[in-house]
């Protein structure tokens, strides 16, 4: 009762929020574009950390409410079980690393703000892990923002978990600890059902070596789209288990039928990654960052063909298994071409999910 009336009374101040995060990305985005024509690596990781300490200090105390799907974790934050009371594992049916951690976390913080504390840890650790693999990392983090931070980290709380898990298990990956990386990605599915793919990206990563095979696939998937040459929904009714059944209903009802059957936001992605991957003559042969991240966008590409029927699926796995680009984006060669198209694709992104979606209310 009293977090539904805190969030009553906070709901006239979500515009200052929606414009204190607006003012953060646009302060972002400029300091990125002067270091990048100024380069000066030192001022540039201090930048990078000031920026980073307030997007986690904003995630962990942002008032409850001002996401879109913040009604529905403090409700799922009220059927949590702190694990100092119950001691044993929630009867959920899906996500369990990620309710047993809540659970844990709510034994001290007991209260809806506990799942905020996990989602900044997780976005502390995404941060980390692009500071670890990027040398710009300020492009990294300007695209961050609109690609993965406000969809995962900022309003699919659970799925960021697993973003977290992604990442840190791509981070290893590329250090060439294959089973380390592998077990990590074979774990992401028990943090949020998005994850249960990951472990794709290895069989992939045999495609993305060549550029223009990476290239001829990506195409080819995208002319299956819309040509319509997907599986169909009942194809796909496998996915019928407990909450998946939800979208199989959604897609029997018509509720996909005005949908594109593929996002012009993800279009301008793939433009984004043929343009920077010729422009910069990357070589995902010899760089295995390269490679894998590129395998991971096939890879969301290929699931968003599997997936195409259903669009919610198809959306929410593409923007998933796309988030390497941003590992792309922060290792670009110095380039006023893609340094524009880099900023350009983040501002847009940007405008998609706050102006025109409102993932930030207000």
């Amino acid at each position: 009762m009293f977090f539904t009336t805190l969030i009553d009374a906070l709901t006239d101040f979500n515009e200052f929020y929606s414009w204190v995060f607006f003012s953060f990305f646009i302060t972002l985005t400029c300091l990125t574009a002067y270091l990048s024509l100024y380069p000066n690596s030192t001022l540039e990781k201090r930048i990078y950390w000031a920026m980073g300490i307030a997007l986690i200090g904003f995630t962990a105390l942002r008032p409850l409410g001002l996401g879109r799907d913040d009604l529905a974790y403090i409700d799922i934050s009220k059927s949590i079980c702190p694990i100092s009371e119950c001691l044993k594992l929630q009867h959920f049916s899906r996500d369990w690393g990620w309710y047993l951690l809540a659970g844990i976390l709510k034994s001290l913080i007991p209260n809806p703000t506990a799942l905020l504390v996990i989602s900044a840890f997780g976005t502390f650790m995404q941060l980390y892990i692009i500071d670890k693999l990027c040398t710009r990392k300020l492009l990294a983090f300007t695209l961050f923002i609109p690609l993965t931070y406000i969809y995962f980290d900022f309003t699919l709380l659970r799925a960021g978990s697993a973003i977290t898990l992604f990442f840190i298990a791509f981070y290893f990956l590329v250090l060439g600890q294959k089973i380390l990386g592998s077990g990590i990605f074979l774990s992401n599915y028990f943090f949020h059902s998005q994850g249960i793919f990951s472990i794709g990206i290895i069989p992939f990563s045999f495609a993305s070596k060549f550029k223009n095979l990476l290239t001829a696939l990506i195409i080819l998937a995208l002319a299956c789209i819309y040509l319509g040459w997907t599986p169909s929904a009942n194809q796909l009714s496998f996915l019928a288990k407990t909450e998946s059944q939800l979208y199989l209903d959604q897609y029997h009802s018509g509720i996909f039928s005005q949908e594109k059957k593929f996002p012009d936001a993800y279009l301008l992605i793939i433009a984004y990654l043929i343009f920077i991957l010729y422009a910069d003559k990357m070589s995902p042969m010899i760089n295995f960052l390269q490679r894998f991240s590129l395998a991971s966008i096939l890879l969301a590409v290929f699931l968003a063909w599997i997936f195409a029927p259903i669009h919610i699926a198809q959306t929410r796995l593409f923007d998933f298994y796309v988030s390497p680009l941003i590992f792309l984006a922060g290792n670009l060669k110095p380039n006023k071409y893609t340094l524009v198209a880099t900023l350009s694709l983040a501002i847009l992104l940007y405008i998609r999910m706050e102006l025109i979606h409102n993932w930030i209310l207000g």
